[in-house]
């Protein structure tokens, strides 16, 4: 009843029609033919439907009671319209709350928006349907919880009283999946945007947790000082703090680097648990390395005159004049240390002989002393002049010289006898270099050997990819670096061959290629001593390997690495190489070892090889079959085809161990020549030693005892007349013979004998 008095109500307020066609669109909406009427009303007034005639029919279209498209809502819509332009206003309190009703009862959060913006006029009305509105839309919200439908309420209804419990939800929620997700750009723009004191304090909290984690994961120095600086209060400043001095000394100093240790030394105090370790390493590695500035640091901490003077006299050994300039510049106190003093004066002959366009046989024999000491930088490169005379006067070949025992000649004499089987040939497709993840280059850098401010001198470094990161790079051991220059590393397809040039050592030319091998990819370390390459790679020029295939060399002579100037050499690039590891449990510093490699026919010696620090040794294999021993003071190193035992002569008089070998003779009885050897290598051994040498010999025969017996005394008579006649006093070789007692578990059945050294 209420809503035809509403009707009857308007429908008297309102103006006559001014056109005849609206009377008539208005007769069809009152006999209920509406589709018409609508279909009409549009047609009519298709070009402008902005007047109050049109708003007026729609009005009436919609508040019917019998028409199917009912909707106060629209025409409320429509009779607001309507007084916007009408000249006689409407009234529309009694219509707008029948509205409120009919929108209410539809739960439609959208009419009740409309029907908010239609009673901006009517406070009280509007009021209330913001208030269901608000409601409505906050009970639905708890029907479907999740953090963008909270924003959207949010930022939809700003004057909602629930909005403070939306905001308390969303925070909470807000903060645990950007914790969840652990990122903190996200829980940084959270914290400067809630408007939450608690929640900010929280996000800030996670915020802490996370970079210090993060700074935890990366485990560098860098890593944990950017968080002390971004969190000069945070909850993690001292953890990070003691972080920063477990990886100065584990991950920097622990590998040797000088310009962690230095950057250690120059950031911690004495007072460090690690201080004085760091110390001990850092004059290692000066000594190994070199190194002018470790060397400099280590006397600014703590002056030590016999420790730089023993530094002073490794750093001269190679008579370089510039090195030697350089040492002095940096300490001038050694200007007047007799061993560099001495090394200056020959380092100027040196250089004056090294400008000399031509060499003579008086220039070797004024120098000689000089000329022999080929482990000498400049000596070596002279004498590599002076050779050209030397073959061309037969009567004064290099053994006359005396250097077919020096380490650098023989490295060379070896790679002129290699025949390595490379032929030329011409560019066959594509070739490869490189791997996805290792970087090897050349870089004159302080953690270098030798470096020193304005060298050109190069090391080779290596960088891995580890978990899409590249690591720092490191220097690659002794083996591989040297004070000279190292360049152009290549490294073959299965990583366990090196190819790099230096300008090291008794060369062909300049800088000539060497090759190193390892064992185990993933240690880096452990490269075997670095072997010159034959004529067939190397010539008076700068030499390079700049690719490197399954059956092909590429080699550059020019600096500039012209593709068009590349020699090709085909051959097998997968070279053979001779192995073998010196125990080095009860030995320090193996490298200081020499392994003289023999021909196994004449026993003629044919190369002098060092271990690594880990004992690992490697050549290319010869031609002829070879046998090895080791040399070392104080120690004792039978002939062996691999592997070489080194026995203590210490040990063996302490711990009165023996030393078990076959015997010296064969089946006939005849010494044989490796038998003639290790009793000389024995004798050179023991003879400048306070012990005396025991020698127990087993004769093992099938005949009678006592002809077992007088065999074994034949021999030691001879064995003892051996070791006098190679240097030892006869007073302190005692050799029994012993026939077929007393021998050793395991040699029952083998002529052989026990050797022991006991104190006089």
């Amino acid at each position: 009843m209420r809503r035809i008095i509403v009707v009857i109500f308007a429908l008297s307020v309102l103006p006559t029609l001014c056109f005849a066609q609206t009377d008539d669109i208005i007769k069809l909406i009152d006999k209920g033919e509406f589709s018409k009427a609508k279909s009409l009303a549009g047609k009519a007034f298709a070009q402008d439907t902005n007047t109050d005639d049109y708003y007026y029919i729609m009005y009436n279209y919609y508040i019917n009671k019998d028409n199917a498209e009912r909707d106060s809502l629209i025409a409320y819509h429509y009779l607001v319209e309507y007084n916007k332009v009408a000249k006689k206003k409407t009234e529309t309190s009694a219509l707008a709350k029948e509205v409120l009703a009919n929108v209410y009862q539809s739960k439609s959060i959208d009419r009740f928006n409309r029907y908010i913006e239609l009673t901006q006029d009517l406070p009280d009305l509007n009021k209330e349907a913001k208030r269901i509105r608000n409601q409505l839309a906050y009970d639905r919200l708890q029907e479907n919880q999740s953090i963008e439908e909270y924003k959207k309420f949010i930022d939809s209804y700003p004057d909602a009283p629930q909005r403070e419990d939306a905001l308390v939800w969303l925070n909470e929620h807000l903060l645990e999946y950007y914790i969840q997700q652990g990122n903190i750009d996200s829980l940084k723009s959270f914290a400067a945007t809630t408007s939450s004191d608690t929640y900010k304090s929280k996000a800030l909290s996670e915020i802490d947790r996370l970079s210090f984690s993060k700074a935890l994961k990366l485990n560098t120095i860098d890593s944990y000082m950017n968080y002390i600086k971004e969190f000069p209060e945070g909850d993690y400043v001292r953890m990070a703090r003691t972080n920063i001095e477990k990886v100065q000394y584990e991950q920097y100093v622990a590998q040797g680097s000088i310009t962690d240790m230095l950057f250690y030394l120059n950031n911690t105090t004495s007072s460090d648990k690690n201080y004085k370790e760091v110390i001990d390493k850092l004059t290692f590695t000066a000594t190994e390395h070199y190194s002018l500035i470790a060397m400099q640091k280590i006397q600014e901490i703590k002056p030590d005159e016999n420790l730089l003077k023993q530094f002073a006299k490794r750093y001269v050994s190679d008579l370089d004049l510039h090195h030697i300039n350089m040492l002095i510049e940096t300490f001038p106190s050694l200007a007047e240390n007799n061993d560099v003093a001495e090394a200056k004066s020959k380092a100027e002959i040196l250089e004056a002989l090294k400008n000399k366009p031509k060499l003579t046989l008086e220039d070797y024999k004024k120098n000689k002393n000089m000329f022999k000491n080929l482990n000498a930088h400049t000596s070596a490169k002279i004498f590599e002049t002076f050779e050209e005379l030397n073959f061309q006067q037969p009567k004064n070949k290099a053994v006359n010289f005396g250097l077919n025992s020096d380490y650098s000649y023989l490295q060379f004499k070896n790679a002129q006898n290699m025949e390595m089987n490379f032929v030329l040939t011409e560019k066959n497709g594509e070739i490869k270099t490189g791997h996805n993840d290792v970087k090897i280059f050349a870089l004159a850098d302080t953690n270098g050997y030798g470096w020193f401010a304005g060298t050109t001198n190069r090391d080779i470094f290596v960088s891995l990819l580890e978990n899409g990161q590249w690591s720092e790079p490191f220097v690659l051991p002794s083996m591989i670096n040297s004070r000279y220059d190292e360049c152009n590393p290549v490294l073959s397809k299965d990583k366990k061959t090196l190819f790099f040039s230096s300008d090291r050592g008794f060369n062909f030319g300049k800088k000539d290629i060497y090759v190193s091998f390892r064992q185990d990819v993933n240690d880096w370390e452990s490269w075997s001593e670095p072997v010159l390459l034959s004529e067939d790679f190397n010539t008076k020029d700068n030499d390079y390997v700049v690719a490197l295939s399954d059956n092909m060399i590429v080699i550059s002579q020019d600096d500039g690495f012209k593709e068009e100037n590349n020699i090709y050499l085909e051959g097998k690039t997968d070279f053979e190489w001779v192995t073998g590891k010196i125990d080095t449990k009860n030995l320090t510093s193996p490298q200081l070892t020499a392994i003289l490699i023999y021909d196994k026919q004449t026993l003629a010696l044919k190369n002098i090889i060092h271990p690594n620090e880990k004992g690992f040794f490697a050549f290319l294999k010869p031609e002829k079959n070879v046998v090895m021993n080791c040399h070392r003071r104080n120690y004792f190193s039978p002939i062996s085809d691999n592997n070489p035992q080194m026995y203590n002569i210490e040990q063996m008089v302490t711990k009165q161990n023996l030393v078990t070998l076959h015997s010296p003779f064969d089946e006939s009885g005849n010494i044989t020549q490796i038998g003639k050897k290790n009793l000389g290598l024995l004798a050179n051994g023991f003879k400048n030693t306070p012990y005396i040498l025991t020698i127990s010999v087993h004769a093992v025969k099938p005949a009678q005892k006592l002809e077992a017996k007088a065999l074994s005394d034949k021999q030691a008579i001879q064995i003892a007349d051996i070791l006098v006649r190679e240097g030892m006093s006869k007073e302190n070789v005692v050799v029994i013979g012993y026939g077929e007692e007393n021998t050793m578990q395991g040699w029952e059945n083998v002529n052989s004998i026990d050797i022991g050294a006991i104190q006089k």
